[in-house]
């Protein structure tokens, strides 16, 4: 149900009938209905971070074991040595930091 609609039927008048105690029980509930919707979003936000971070870990390893052991196994032309850093930076360091 809406809950904003509510759960008393409206009087001849179009008023509604207020009845505090059932206001606040109501309103107990849904604060903590709301704080358990918030508390599975918040989850399953942080499962997806960390998800994501497995990932680019798992990537970044295929970069720096993979294609850049590769690289270094092989001689490279006289005009590209050297140039890896400018390539790929301090991609060892960030992949170090990151699968710690």
């Amino acid at each position: 149900q809406d809950p904003q609609t509510p759960d008393w039927p409206p009087d001849d008048s179009g008023s509604v009938w207020l009845d505090d105690t059932a206001g606040q029980s109501s309103t107990a509930a849904d604060t903590e209905e709301d704080r358990r919707r918030a508390l599975e979003k918040s989850i399953y936000v942080l499962k997806e971070l960390i998800e994501t971070e497995k990932h680019y870990v798992s990537d970044l390893g295929l970069v720096v074991e993979g294609y850049m052991a590769a690289l270094c196994s092989r001689p490279l032309p006289d005009h590209m040595n050297g140039k890896d850093k400018i390539v790929f930076g301090n991609i060892h360091q960030i992949f170090d930091w990151h699968k710690e």
